[in-house]
């Protein structure tokens, strides 16, 4: 899956749990001449989210772990120095759920217009974890060859 399709997934999950709508590539220090942008932002809140397309750090053949560039560091850096706080995900984060998690905490702890939501967010959690178990009952009966 590559990283705008994965864009596309969060932010059909980001309105399925019912979240404020993020501006999507949201361009951001301009005031000190460089050309960044968040994938995702809420700029009242000064929140922004970077979706990492899944590059592998390998050693060999052996896949190791997950690897930012320099630039990404570089400019996630210079957010934090701007005062944004930024949350990173990689591809198995959003679809376990982990993202909307964290949004949600994040972006409804200061909501005061949140009756409901909250309700919302817990039935697509738990749909969330019943076709996880879904699928790991119907791998455990494929590998016993039922």
């Amino acid at each position: 899956m590559g990283k705008s399709q994965l864009e596309d997934d969060l932010a059909r999950r980001i309105d399925h749990a019912g979240l404020p709508t993020p501006e999507r590539q949201y361009p951001f220090a301009a005031s000190v001449g460089r050309k960044h942008r968040f994938d995702f932002a809420w700029p009242d809140r000064m929140l922004a989210v970077e979706v990492d397309g899944g590059t592998h750090l390998a050693v060999g053949n052996r896949a190791v772990g997950w690897h930012a560039s320099k630039d990404d560091y570089r400019k996630r850096n210079l957010a934090a120095m701007l005062g944004w706080r930024i949350l990173a995900y990689r591809p198995d984060m959003i679809r376990s759920g982990d993202a909307i998690f964290d949004l949600t905490h994040l972006l409804l702890s200061a909501r005061t217009d949140s009756e409901g939501i909250i309700e919302r967010q817990a039935y697509y959690l738990a749909q969330e974890s019943a076709a996880r178990r879904r699928k790991r009952l119907k791998a455990g009966a494929k590998r016993r060859g039922r």
